[in-house]
């Protein structure tokens, strides 16, 4: 959606996508979002690791935990 709360139509969430990917660059973050698809007992171990940390981690694992659809636009395997 926009600022307005109005659906955006593909071109807008290819620039959103844009958007998102230009200030990534290179950098070498943790793949975070990766783990929601790793076996339950494994994700819970890494989200308390990821959690003490980093306070930045802990507001990641919030936003991917609050999506309502996740892409990933990784090219690297975590």
């Amino acid at each position: 959606m926009d600022k307005d709360g109005i659906p955006l139509r593909i071109a807008g969430l290819e620039a959103q996508i844009a958007q998102a990917i230009k200030p990534a660059g290179e950098s070498t973050a943790v793949p975070v979002g990766a783990l929601t698809s790793e076996n339950r007992n494994v994700w819970a171990v890494s989200w308390e690791q990821l959690i003490k940390a980093s306070p930045n981690n802990a507001q990641s694992l919030e936003r991917v935990e609050s999506a309502i659809i996740i892409v990933t636009l990784d090219d690297t395997n975590p």
